[in-house]
Protein backbone atom coordinates (compact mmCIF):
# COMPACT_ATOMS: atom_id res chain seq x y z
CA UNK A 1 0.00 0.00 0.00
CA UNK A 2 2.81 2.43 0.67
CA UNK A 3 4.36 2.50 -2.84
CA UNK A 4 1.08 2.75 -4.15
CA UNK A 5 0.36 5.64 -1.88
CA UNK A 6 3.33 7.30 -2.65
CA UNK A 7 3.26 7.35 -6.67
CA UNK A 8 -0.55 8.62 -6.26
CA UNK A 9 0.16 11.39 -3.79
CA UNK A 10 3.02 12.47 -6.11
CA UNK A 11 0.57 13.21 -8.87
CA UNK A 12 -0.77 15.91 -7.06
CA UNK A 13 1.36 18.58 -5.84
CA UNK A 14 -1.92 20.37 -4.09
CA UNK A 15 -0.77 17.83 -1.52
CA UNK A 16 3.20 18.59 -1.16
CA UNK A 17 4.28 21.30 -3.12
CA UNK A 18 4.68 24.44 -0.94
CA UNK A 19 4.79 26.70 -4.13
CA UNK A 20 2.10 25.20 -6.06
CA UNK A 21 -0.87 27.94 -6.52
CA UNK A 22 -3.10 24.90 -5.64
CA UNK A 23 -1.20 23.92 -1.93
CA UNK A 24 -3.23 26.56 0.12
CA UNK A 25 -6.49 26.03 -1.86
CA UNK A 26 -8.57 23.97 0.46
CA UNK A 27 -11.20 22.21 -2.26
CA UNK A 28 -8.32 21.25 -4.45
CA UNK A 29 -6.64 19.08 -1.87
CA UNK A 30 -9.70 17.72 -0.51
CA UNK A 31 -10.52 16.58 -3.89
CA UNK A 32 -7.01 15.68 -4.24
CA UNK A 33 -7.44 13.44 -1.16
CA UNK A 34 -10.40 11.73 -2.64
CA UNK A 35 -8.79 10.67 -6.23
CA UNK A 36 -5.63 9.38 -3.93
CA UNK A 37 -8.18 7.36 -2.25
CA UNK A 38 -9.91 5.63 -5.20
CA UNK A 39 -6.39 5.10 -6.84
CA UNK A 40 -5.02 3.31 -3.53
CA UNK A 41 -8.64 1.38 -2.78
CA UNK A 42 -8.74 2.62 0.91
CA UNK A 43 -10.66 5.21 3.12
CA UNK A 44 -9.20 8.88 2.19
CA UNK A 45 -9.11 9.42 6.34
CA UNK A 46 -6.65 5.99 6.41
CA UNK A 47 -4.73 7.57 2.76
CA UNK A 48 -4.06 10.60 5.11
CA UNK A 49 -3.01 9.26 8.20
CA UNK A 50 -0.61 6.76 6.28
CA UNK A 51 0.64 9.86 4.11
CA UNK A 52 1.58 11.59 7.09
CA UNK A 53 3.89 8.73 8.91
CA UNK A 54 5.39 8.40 5.63
CA UNK A 55 5.92 12.32 4.85
CA UNK A 56 7.66 12.75 8.63
CA UNK A 57 9.30 9.75 8.40
CA UNK A 58 11.57 10.29 4.93
CA UNK A 59 11.75 14.02 6.76
CA UNK A 60 13.35 12.74 10.16
CA UNK A 61 15.76 10.39 7.62
CA UNK A 62 16.44 13.29 5.20
CA UNK A 63 17.77 15.76 8.68
CA UNK A 64 19.43 11.96 9.82
CA UNK A 65 20.95 11.83 6.70
CA UNK A 66 22.01 15.88 6.51
CA UNK A 67 23.67 15.36 10.39
CA UNK A 68 25.83 12.02 9.29
CA UNK A 69 27.35 14.37 6.61
CA UNK A 70 28.11 17.33 8.45
CA UNK A 71 29.68 15.20 11.00
CA UNK A 72 31.45 12.09 9.21
CA UNK A 73 29.95 9.81 11.68
CA UNK A 74 28.23 6.34 10.26
CA UNK A 75 28.11 6.95 6.77
CA UNK A 76 30.21 4.05 5.30
CA UNK A 77 27.14 1.88 7.43
CA UNK A 78 24.45 3.53 6.84
CA UNK A 79 21.54 2.44 4.79
CA UNK A 80 18.86 4.34 3.38
CA UNK A 81 15.15 4.16 4.38
CA UNK A 82 13.35 1.79 1.94
CA UNK A 83 11.07 4.72 1.16
CA UNK A 84 13.71 7.28 0.77
CA UNK A 85 14.35 7.16 -3.09
CA UNK A 86 10.51 6.85 -4.40
CA UNK A 87 9.64 10.18 -1.64
CA UNK A 88 13.11 12.32 -3.39
CA UNK A 89 10.30 14.42 -4.59
CA UNK A 90 9.61 16.33 -1.30
CA UNK A 91 13.12 17.00 -1.09
CA UNK A 92 13.10 20.51 -2.55
CA UNK A 93 10.57 21.35 -0.09
CA UNK A 94 11.69 19.75 2.91
CA UNK A 95 15.15 21.53 2.31
CA UNK A 96 13.36 24.97 1.71
CA UNK A 97 11.61 24.55 5.00
CA UNK A 98 14.20 23.70 7.14
CA UNK A 99 16.55 26.25 6.05
CA UNK A 100 17.35 28.82 8.27
CA UNK A 101 14.44 27.62 11.29
CA UNK A 102 14.64 24.64 13.90
CA UNK A 103 12.27 23.01 16.33
CA UNK A 104 9.01 25.05 17.05
CA UNK A 105 9.12 27.20 14.38
CA UNK A 106 9.54 24.87 11.61
CA UNK A 107 6.28 23.32 13.10
CA UNK A 108 4.57 26.59 13.57
CA UNK A 109 5.28 27.51 9.91
CA UNK A 110 3.94 24.01 9.26
CA UNK A 111 0.71 25.90 10.26
CA UNK A 112 1.61 28.77 8.15
CA UNK A 113 1.72 26.68 5.59
CA UNK A 114 -0.94 23.73 5.22
CA UNK A 115 -4.23 23.44 7.43
CA UNK A 116 -4.33 19.65 7.21
CA UNK A 117 -6.18 18.18 10.74
CA UNK A 118 -2.36 16.19 10.33
CA UNK A 119 -0.58 19.43 11.44
CA UNK A 120 -2.41 20.51 13.94
CA UNK A 121 -2.26 17.24 15.81
CA UNK A 122 1.08 17.68 14.79
CA UNK A 123 1.06 20.93 16.86
CA UNK A 124 -1.06 19.55 19.95
CA UNK A 125 1.76 16.48 20.43
CA UNK A 126 5.24 19.06 20.09
CA UNK A 127 7.14 19.76 23.17
CA UNK A 128 7.18 22.64 25.60
CA UNK A 129 8.70 25.51 24.19
CA UNK A 130 12.09 27.15 26.26
CA UNK A 131 10.73 30.68 27.76
CA UNK A 132 13.50 32.06 24.94
CA UNK A 133 11.18 31.00 22.09
CA UNK A 134 7.58 31.69 23.17
CA UNK A 135 7.59 34.86 22.03
CA UNK A 136 8.47 34.15 18.19
CA UNK A 137 5.98 31.09 18.33
CA UNK A 138 3.11 33.54 19.60
CA UNK A 139 4.24 36.02 16.92
CA UNK A 140 3.47 32.78 14.68
CA UNK A 141 0.95 31.37 16.36
CA UNK A 142 -1.21 34.73 15.91
CA UNK A 143 -0.45 35.10 12.54
CA UNK A 144 -1.39 31.76 11.88
CA UNK A 145 -4.96 32.40 13.23
CA UNK A 146 -4.84 35.75 11.64
CA UNK A 147 -4.89 33.27 8.27
CA UNK A 148 -7.16 31.00 9.16
CA UNK A 149 -9.86 33.40 9.98
CA UNK A 150 -9.24 35.23 6.62
CA UNK A 151 -8.88 32.06 4.93
CA UNK A 152 -12.90 31.12 6.95
CA UNK A 153 -14.42 34.51 5.12
CA UNK A 154 -12.98 34.28 1.70
CA UNK A 155 -14.15 30.37 1.80
CA UNK A 156 -17.81 31.57 3.12
CA UNK A 157 -17.87 34.57 -0.04
CA UNK A 158 -16.36 32.57 -2.53
CA UNK A 159 -18.94 30.16 -2.21
CA UNK A 160 -21.85 32.51 -1.75
CA UNK A 161 -20.79 34.04 -5.38
CA UNK A 162 -21.19 30.28 -6.69
CA UNK A 163 -24.06 29.87 -8.90
CA UNK A 164 -25.46 26.72 -10.76
CA UNK A 165 -22.86 27.16 -13.64
CA UNK A 166 -19.82 27.43 -11.23
CA UNK A 167 -20.96 24.54 -9.68
CA UNK A 168 -22.24 22.44 -12.83
CA UNK A 169 -18.63 23.55 -14.42
CA UNK A 170 -16.75 22.72 -10.87
CA UNK A 171 -18.31 19.17 -10.97
CA UNK A 172 -16.81 17.95 -14.42
CA UNK A 173 -13.47 18.99 -12.91
CA UNK A 174 -12.98 15.56 -11.23
CA UNK A 175 -13.48 13.29 -14.33
CA UNK A 176 -11.67 15.91 -16.65
CA UNK A 177 -8.63 15.19 -13.93
CA UNK A 178 -8.93 11.70 -14.63
CA UNK A 179 -9.06 11.79 -18.94
CA UNK A 180 -5.13 12.45 -20.60
CA UNK A 181 -4.10 15.79 -22.01
CA UNK A 182 -5.06 14.56 -25.50
CA UNK A 183 -8.64 14.33 -24.64
CA UNK A 184 -8.85 17.23 -22.24
CA UNK A 185 -8.20 19.41 -24.80
CA UNK A 186 -10.50 17.79 -27.13
CA UNK A 187 -13.34 18.30 -24.62
CA UNK A 188 -12.49 21.79 -24.05
CA UNK A 189 -12.85 22.69 -27.84
CA UNK A 190 -16.40 20.32 -27.91
CA UNK A 191 -17.58 22.29 -25.12
CA UNK A 192 -15.84 25.96 -26.12
CA UNK A 193 -17.40 24.97 -29.74
CA UNK A 194 -21.16 24.49 -28.08
CA UNK A 195 -20.98 27.84 -26.55
CA UNK A 196 -20.12 29.43 -29.54
CA UNK A 197 -22.82 27.79 -31.99
CA UNK A 198 -25.54 28.56 -29.01
CA UNK A 199 -24.66 32.46 -28.55
CA UNK A 200 -23.65 33.13 -32.39
CA UNK A 201 -25.36 30.00 -34.60
CA UNK A 202 -23.56 27.36 -36.11
CA UNK A 203 -22.89 29.07 -39.20
CA UNK A 204 -20.79 31.52 -37.53
CA UNK A 205 -18.30 29.01 -35.96
CA UNK A 206 -15.04 28.86 -37.33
Amino acid sequence: MEYKLIMAVSGFPSLYDTNSLTYRDLNMRSDAWRQVAEIVGVPESECRRKWKTLRDQHRRERQREKERRESGIGLFNYRPWRYSSILSFLNPFIDARAAGTNGWEVVMREFLDQTDDDDVEEFSESPRLPQAKRKSSDSLLEEYLRRMETRDAQRNLDLDQRDDVTLFLLSLAPAMRRLSAEKQSWIRTKIQQLLHEAEFGAANFQ
